[in-house]
């Protein structure tokens, strides 16, 4: 995620996570600079991951550069506190993208490459607000 400016946001925590692999925890994704991933658990097999950040401030998010790790399939909500620390009302900054082609999702290829979201593809509604979820 990056700001309005090209800088770097941030996470300041992760709110909830559906599934992780002990090997590849979501609290790898607070420290990017690692390199580390996050994996869902290998037994379930399932065809949806979510997770929930909390960024260290409020932002408006100029675009995403999401790093793969074997989904077919991105889409990111955002939403904002409220006054008692909740978030009730996400609203799609990024409508389902392909991060693989299906040929490359049956043959598991291009399982890690990096794909980068520009304002352009973001929703116009979304993306001249500032989030911190």
């Amino acid at each position: 995620l990056y700001f309005g400016s090209m800088r770097p946001v941030p996470f300041k925590r992760i709110i909830s996570v559906s599934s992780e692999d002990e090997a590849f925890p979501a609290k790898n994704l607070l420290f990017p600079a690692t390199g580390k991933k996050w994996l869902c658990a290998a037994y379930l097999r399932t065809r949806k991951a979510e997770i929930e950040f909390e960024l260290c401030k409020k932002a408006r998010i100029a675009e995403l550069e999401i790093g793969n790790a074997g989904s077919a399939f991105v889409g990111i909500e955002v939403g904002c506190t409220d006054t008692e620390g909740k978030c009730t009302n996400f609203v799609t900054l990024l409508p389902q993208s392909t991060l693989m082609s299906v040929p490359d999702s049956r043959a598991g290829k291009n399982k890690s490459r990096t794909a980068r979201f520009m304002n352009e593809k973001l929703s116009s509604v979304a993306a001249f607000q500032k989030w911190n979820r």
